[in-house]
């Protein structure tokens, strides 16, 4: 969950430089690229985040963001005029945009190791098995006790499983934030 929310503040952080480096540079051919990283973001919230959710990737964004690599590519040191030292730090955040998806996407099958739900089990068996075993007047409150303990454990599991999914997971606030402080730059 901690790495798939670095990924996304990662991602939000790139696009957020990438499009403060473009109206530095101000020219014709870099305010045509800035509405390409605003239809990328749009494209992150309207239809990858929904995917996510149910654990699957869209081609639609991933077409989105290869059309922006293409228009920043296409750019050329001589395109930025006086501001020509910037290209390489337009390229450095294009980049890292492309590396922060990656991020987020693998994620999306990311899971709890096997190791944890194996010890998950092994602790309920325990305490099933304690629980079978307590001869005791108070027999009721400590089964009691060990069913509440199991029913947390693997509610706890279950919950932090995967990283998108559920009531604890990510969400696409820092893009969000991003795009609006995007589209209050354009105005």
């Amino acid at each position: 969950l901690r790495a798939a929310d670095v990924a996304i503040s990662a991602e939000a952080g790139a696009m957020n430089q990438l499009d403060r480096f473009l109206v530095r540079s101000h020219t014709t051919t870099t305010d045509a690229v800035r509405p390409r990283l605003q239809s990328y973001m749009q494209a992150v919230l309207k239809q990858d985040w929904p995917a996510m959710r149910q654990g699957l990737d869209t081609s639609e964004a991933q077409f989105v963001l290869g059309d922006l690599n293409r228009a920043v590519m296409s750019l050329t040191p001589a395109d930025l005029g006086a501001k020509a030292q910037f290209y390489p730090e337009i390229i450095k955040y294009l980049d890292a945009i492309n590396d922060a998806r990656q991020a987020r996407m693998d994620s999306v099958d990311a899971g709890l190791p096997t190791v944890l739900w194996e010890t998950t089990l092994i602790l309920c068996t325990v305490l099933i098995v304690l629980a079978a075993l307590n001869d005791a007047p108070s027999r009721l409150v400590a089964l009691g006790g060990h069913a509440i303990a199991i029913g947390v454990l693997l509610a706890l599991t279950f919950a932090v499983d995967k990283p998108h999914r559920g009531t604890v997971s990510t969400t696409p606030a820092p893009i969000e934030r991003v795009l609006a402080l995007i589209q209050a730059r354009a105005d």
